[in-house]
């Protein structure tokens, strides 16, 4: 049996939502604030930041960055997709050519 490797924690995440409207964004504005808590660098979609950032009782943590969809951060480690099939596969297929990992999250 092979060796077992030891893989990194990611340390730069992007969080894709689904695209249906707020549905999403308070586990969107949860999740973010989970990862930010441990250290994790979060990206969020320029919209969405937009989108959160005039409700009055959801928020971003400060740090989260807001990202246009047509380019990737660099170094990105992970994209977790929040939503159903759908949204994991229009994430699948943004990140594919970067060889980037998407873990879907189903919300239902």
């Amino acid at each position: 049996m092979p060796p077992l490797h030891t893989i990194a924690s990611p340390h730069q995440v992007l969080l894709f939502p689904r695209e249906d409207g707020p549905a999403a964004h308070p586990a969107v504005s949860q999740a973010a604030a989970h990862l930010v808590e441990r250290g994790v660098r979060v990206f969020v979609p320029r919209q969405l930041a937009v989108q959160v950032g005039s409700s009055p009782t959801l928020e971003l943590p400060a740090s989260v960055v807001a990202v246009d969809l047509e380019a990737l951060p660099d170094d990105l480690h992970l994209v977790v997709a929040l939503g159903g099939d759908g949204t994991l596969l229009r994430a699948s297929r943004w990140v594919a050519d970067a060889g980037v990992p998407v873990l879907g999250v189903n919300l239902g």
